[in-house]
């Protein structure tokens, strides 16, 4: 689900930080080394713009209000933020964090479940990679985007549970 709506966002610019950026949404490209990984999305505009490469991921753990990713060890995740480090400086790589969950303002890399993934998430940060982590909520009546939620990478984040 988080793909499609994200798809539907990024069709109709509802994304602010993404709005205008790009006029071509492919999805599923084929990327990285030796081309076996794929990005969820991939944007393009003119020749003039440098393409965006969009990966996505579901959050739906969380520690009051904040939402972590994630929530077992994910060595399909670590390979994905390779893939991003290894793309910029030459073009922009986001990773943006889906989060199920209207009730947490805060996001951090879930330093407990999987503390490789945090290392690599506050690397790739430093890199040059962008983390939109985007707040939405669901109800049976529909999905709403809540927009930005604070990002916290500096420090690893440990559970107290």
């Amino acid at each position: 689900m988080p793909n499609r709506v994200i798809k539907l966002a990024l069709e109709q610019q509802l994304l602010p930080e993404l709005a205008s950026k790009y006029n071509t949404i492919r999805s599923e490209v084929a990327y990285g080394k030796d081309n076996k990984s794929r990005i969820d999305f991939l944007l393009t505009g003119d020749s003039s713009q440098a393409a965006i490469y969009v990966e996505v991921k579901s959050v739906t753990l969380s520690q009051d209000n904040l939402a972590l990713f994630p929530d077992t060890v994910t060595t399909r995740g670590q390979k994905h933020l390779r893939e991003l480090i290894n793309l910029v400086p030459e073009t922009t790589a986001i990773m943006l964090y889906f989060i199920n969950r209207s009730d947490c303002d805060t996001f951090a890399p879930s330093d407990t479940c999987d503390p490789k993934y945090g290392e690599l998430l506050r690397l790739a940060v430093a890199q040059g990679v962008i983390v939109l982590p985007y707040r939405f909520e669901i109800t049976p009546q529909g999905i709403s985007c809540l927009g930005l939620a604070d990002f916290l990478a500096c420090e690893p984040i440990l559970s107290t549970s």
